[in-house]
């Protein structure tokens, strides 16, 4: 009888340590989760408030290849010549600027180093991961090829076929352009870098306003 009630104290003492081993674990485990859930929290709000600020830049630059495109095209009117200096001057001077898209990645690059993607939802990493590599990839790689063109084809053609001028600069454009629009108006290939640097610029345009499209998809998503 005393060795069967030592048994049953064992058995229960042993229940005891169990009991608490067990929600010593659970406690950890839950104590574990709430940090991961409040770091995915802020991981989320430190990438939405980039994608903010991505959405502001994006706006802005949108809007400036959209008047360099609208500059090109009346460059290339039949009646560009008859155009005053000044608007002359800042037409030829979107003629040889370009625009360039950065995006903010500050968040993104610190949850790819430290791993802290697995953190989030994997349908809403997956879109993060996307937006981040293919759609910013895309607009990178169609503001090298309008910077290229520019750099490359645009500044130097205009260098070694327009007259000398004394274009300087005043605010963001350059005074003067105007001189070397009237000498290369009619100049076929000058023409057809304007139809080239306007085409290139329609192109960013609409990879820009797809890209913006998913930012906006994407914003709504990490606020939730």
């Amino acid at each position: 009888m005393i060795r069967r009630q030592r048994a049953i104290d064992l058995l229960l003492q042993l229940a005891v340590v169990v009991a608490g081993v067990t929600i010593s674990l659970g406690l950890d485990e839950w104590r574990s989760h709430r940090a991961d859930v409040a770091e995915a929290e802020q991981l989320a709000q430190r990438l939405r408030a980039d994608l903010v600020l991505d959405l502001e830049a994006l706006d802005v630059s949108t809007d400036r290849i959209g008047r360099m495109a609208a500059a090109y095209e009346r460059l290339l009117a039949p009646d560009a010549a008859s155009l005053p200096d000044d608007s002359l001057d800042v037409y030829v001077d979107y003629a040889v600027s370009y625009v360039l898209f950065p995006p903010n990645d500050e968040a993104y690059e610190g949850m790819r180093q430290t791993g802290t993607s697995a953190l989030l939802d994997a349908d809403l990493r997956a879109d993060v991961i996307r937006l981040y590599t293919q759609t910013y990839g895309r607009t990178a790689e169609w503001d090298d090829i309008n910077r290229g063109f520019v750099l490359e084809r645009m500044i130097p053609y205009l260098e070694a076929n327009a007259p000398e001028t004394s274009a300087r600069i005043e605010g963001a454009t350059w005074i003067g352009l105007s001189t070397a629009f009237r000498a290369l108006q009619d100049d076929v290939h000058f023409r057809n870098l304007l139809r080239t640097n306007l085409l290139f610029k329609q192109v960013q345009r609409t990879v820009y306003d797809s890209t913006t499209a998913a930012v906006r998809r994407l914003a709504p998503q990490l606020a939730e």
